[in-house]
């Protein structure tokens, strides 16, 4: 499980530092308006919601205490939940009559059941491929995809792009070493 870096919450409390907020906001602006659509909003109060989610945050960061892992992520649950629910009850009538809109009382269940640390951890995985494709060569990116993200065997893949077995776990475990890394990079820059 991927945890939040104490580095980034300091600097995102004690120093006020903005490139500190610009990469919070970067790493969890579009978590968290994903979340919002999941709850059936519309694109731009998904976007409305995040906005009110990150300003509560940058205003209340400083009250917040990492006792666990995650805990981070649990409280920036709580303050979706609770500015989707004030967002949903000022536009109730509006929303309920939207098609794939959620009413209040299923909120609560869609918020807590919806795998916050999951999506989280596919976000920061699926950064660190982007960044990756873009670092990599055209070949090394289609043997890495093929064999670990496809599960296609060595030997197969080997064949298929007129290589050895042995370029292409060499390939692998470079990628999977960058992959590493970036992911690190990741967290460390996050909270």
């Amino acid at each position: 499980m991927l945890t939040t870096s104490i580095g980034m919450l300091n600097r995102l409390n004690l120093q006020k530092s903005p490139e500190a907020w610009e990469s919070f906001v970067n790493l969890y602006g579009p978590l968290i308006y994903r979340w919002n659509l999941k709850t059936g909003l519309n694109s731009e109060d998904a976007k409305d919601v995040s906005q009110e989610v990150l300003l509560q945050v940058f205003k209340s960061v400083h009250t917040f205490e990492r006792r666990t892992s995650g805990c981070f992520r649990a409280w920036l649950n709580r303050i979706n939940y609770f500015k989707l629910l004030h967002f949903k009850s000022l536009r109730k009538k509006e929303l309920d009559s939207r098609p794939g809109h959620h009413d209040l009382n299923k909120l609560s269940e869609l918020v807590t059941n919806q795998g916050w640390a999951e999506d989280y951890c596919l976000d920061v995985f699926n950064r660190a491929l982007a960044v990756i494709e873009s670092e990599i060569g055209h070949r090394d990116w289609r043997i890495f995809q093929k064999t670990f993200l496809n599960n296609e065997s060595p030997e197969e893949v080997a064949n298929e792009l007129k290589c050895s077995k042995r370029a292409v776990y060499i390939v692998q475990s470079r990628v999977l070493s960058k992959l590493r890394a970036v992911v690190d990079k990741f967290i460390e820059d996050s909270i």
